[in-house]
Formats: C-alpha cells, sequence, structure tokens
C-alpha cells in the first residue's frame, strides 16, 4: 500500500515540478522579449525607445479606427427593442407550485 502512495506523491512531485520549470521557462521568454532592444529589419533602428509623439499617434489612430468599427457594427445591428409580454393570469410562483402538484400527483 505504502508503494502505491509512495509511487503517486512521486508522480504528482513530477508533474508539479515540470508545470512550474514550464512558468518560468515562459517568464524568463517574455522578460526577454521585453527588455532586450532588437533591431527593425527594414531600417536597422532600434525599437526598444519611440518618441512620444508617435505613441500618441498610435493611440489616436487606434481610438480612430475602435470608434470606426463600432459605428459599422452598430449600423449593421438587427436588435430590436422587445415588446412587452402580456402580463400572465397567473404568477411564476403560482404556477411553479402547480407544475410542482401535477407532477407529485402524476398528471403531465
Amino acid at each position: 500500500m505504502f508503494e502505491n502512495l509512495t509511487l503517486a506523491f512521486e508522480i504528482t512531485a513530477l508533474g508539479m515540478g515540470l508545470v512550474f520549470l514550464a512558468i518560468i521557462v515562459l517568464w524568463l521568454m517574455m522578460w526577454a522579449l521585453t527588455a532586450l532592444p532588437f533591431k527593425d529589419s527594414a531600417t536597422g533602428d532600434l525599437k526598444a525607445t519611440s518618441s512620444p509623439d508617435i505613441q500618441d499617434e498610435l493611440a489616436a489612430q487606434a481610438a480612430a479606427a475602435a470608434v470606426a468599427i463600432a459605428l459599422a457594427d452598430q449600423s449593421q445591428s438587427t436588435a430590436r427593442p422587445l415588446n412587452q409580454a402580456p402580463t400572465a393570469l397567473v404568477g411564476a410562483w403560482q404556477l411553479g407550485m402547480r407544475t410542482r402538484q401535477m407532477y407529485e400527483k402524476g398528471g403531465r
């Protein structure tokens, strides 16, 4: 019995170790991609830093694109307001109680 328990603990430890190792490797890869400066292949300039003017212009373009997409989506929407349902003669609570009573008596 203890052999199976020992084997289970070993398998659990190995699996958890591999998961944490993979997380650490991914974390290191993300750190390397964000921390290291890379050269742009077309111009040879470093892309790690950019001027605030370019960032503001890109943010404005992104906002304009988002507004254009939202307006296009809104104009193509087929959603219509729902009509009010007529009021029921029996309330939801009463309907539920009656349904339960019918099933208890064997009716459908």
